[in-house]
C-alpha cells in the first residue's frame, strides 16, 4: 500500500503540481536561491519518506540500484567518475564566480535556472548534489523497483522517463522530447547495468559543466 502510495505521488501527483505551478508562473517568478531551496526541501522530503518505506518493509539499498559494481570495469569508472566530480567541486567552491548579469541578457531564460552571484553559486551547489542523488533513486532506481514486476520493464522505463521528466515540468514541446529522450537513455542504462552510482554521477557533473560554460560565456563577452 505504502509502496503504491508513493508510486502515484511521483508519477501523478508531483508532475501534476509541478505543471500547474509552471501554468501559473510561479516557477519563474522566484529567484533562482528560491527555487534551489524549494528543489533540496522537496527532495529531501522525498527521500525521507523513501527511507521509511524502506525500513518498513525492511529492505536493502541494492534494490534501489545503490549497490557496488561488482565488475571491475564498473569500478574504474566509478573511480574515475568520483575522482572527476571532486576536481569539478573543488574548482567550483573555491573559484570566484564572476558578475553574470552580461550573459543572463544573452539568455534571460538561463537566469531563472543558473546562479548569478556567489551565495546562489554555493545553493546552487547543494542543489545539484541533491537532484543528482534524489532523481536517480527516485525516478530510476524506485519506479522501476515498483513498476517492473507490475508493468514489465519496457514499459516500466517509459512510465519512469515520462514521469521524470513532467516533473521537470518543461513546457516547450522541443525541450520536452529531449528531455524525455534523455530521461529514456538514462532510465534504459539502469535497466542494463542495474548500478545508479555512475548514473549520479553524471547528473551531478552536467549542471557543474552548464555552470563553467557560462562562466567562459562571460568572460569572452
Amino acid at each position: 500500500m505504502l509502496d503504491a502510495l508513493f508510486a502515484v505521488l511521483l508519477t501523478l501527483l508531483l508532475p501534476f503540481y509541478i505543471c500547474i505551478r509552471q501554468r501559473d508562473g510561479a516557477i519563474f517568478h522566484s529567484t533562482p536561491s528560491q527555487r534551489y531551496t524549494r528543489s533540496i526541501l522537496m527532495i529531501a522530503l522525498l527521500l525521507a519518506g523513501l527511507f521509511m518505506i524502506w525500513r518498513v518493509e525492511g529492505r536493502g539499498v541494492a534494490l534501489l540500484g545503490l549497490g557496488l559494481p561488482q565488475s571491475p570495469i564498473g569500478i574504474w569508472a566509478l573511480g574515475g567518475g568520483a575522482a572527476t566530480i571532486a576536481g569539478l567541486l573543488l574548482v567550483a567552491l573555491w573559484r570566484p564566480l564572476p558578475d553574470q548579469s552580461a550573459a543572463m541578457k544573452v539568455n534571460p531564460e538561463a537566469r531563472s535556472i543558473m546562479p548569478v552571484k556567489e551565495p546562489e553559486k554555493r545553493l546552487f551547489l547543494l542543489f545539484i548534489l541533491f537532484a543528482g542523488i534524489g532523481w536517480e533513486i527516485l525516478y530510476r532506481g524506485y519506479l522501476l523497483f515498483y513498476l517492473s514486476p507490475l508493468v514489465g520493464l519496457p514499459l516500466a522505463i517509459l512510465i519512469a522517463a515520462a514521469a521524470y521528466t513532467a516533473s521537470h515540468g518543461i513546457k516547450d514541446r522541443k525541450r520536452f522530447a529531449v528531455s524525455f529522450l534523455s530521461a529514456l537513455l538514462f532510465t534504459g542504462a539502469y535497466a542494463a547495468t542495474g548500478n545508479l552510482w555512475w548514473l549520479i554521477l553524471i547528473h551531478i557533473a552536467l549542471p557543474l559543466l552548464g555552470l563553467f560554460a557560462m562562466r567562459r560565456e562571460v568572460r569572452t563577452s
